[in-house]
């Protein structure tokens, strides 16, 4: 039989890139979400087809109908819309009063190894721990030793993120991560 569930097709142009925005706040923080489209050059009347089809509504947060129609935004975009995504609301982001969010928008927009992202993104890890936040402490680490220039403190931060991971009950993840930690180690003369 055909189906009569339609699914809604992504939009085009600004509104497009908007909901890409949208997608890669996960706190659906409007504020920021403006101030990043603004930075993209993305107009206001660009939420405008958004909000009639109901894919998403613009208020005090911005929120999606569905989380797989977040997900679905946030994959319709490039790797490298989604790094401009990201930077833009890096540059966006308070130092001050969220230094985990810009750490992480930071790292998305990275293209290549970086020790100072690497480096907050183990600060950001320290404070998730501290308030209890196993899961995101050990996403941090993972995204941490991946950014890491310098192999062997590429291999200590593996090991830091496998313990967190297997810690936070993902050991497959966990055992990835001792495996680029090994990766780090073998370069070394014997």
């Amino acid at each position: 039989g055909t189906s009569t569930m339609s699914s809604p097709r992504m939009p085009a142009g600004p509104s497009r890139r908007l909901l890409q925005v949208a997608a890669a706040e996960p706190s659906g923080d409007q504020l920021m979400v403006w101030r990043a489209a603004a930075r993209l050059g993305i107009p206001a009347e660009a939420a405008d087809p958004l909000t009639r089809t109901g894919l998403v509504r613009f208020g005090a947060r911005v929120r999606f109908r569905h989380p797989l129609a977040r997900l679905a935004a946030y994959h319709s975009a490039s790797p490298e819309e989604r790094r401009r995504v990201h930077a833009a609301l890096a540059d966006v982001s308070d130092t001050i009063s969220d230094p985990d969010r810009l750490a992480w928008h930071r790292a998305a927009a990275a293209r290549e190894p970086d020790e100072d992202v690497a480096a907050e993104l183990e600060r950001s890890a320290t404070r998730a721990r501290a308030r209890g936040g196993l899961p995101a402490a050990a996403a941090f680490l993972e995204r941490a030793a991946q950014l890491t220039p310098d192999l062997s403190r590429r291999g200590i931060r593996a090991i830091a993120a496998a313990e967190a991971k297997h810690q936070a009950g993902a050991p497959d993840a966990a055992a990835r991560l001792l495996v680029m930690a090994e990766a780090g180690r073998g370069d070394e003369p014997a």
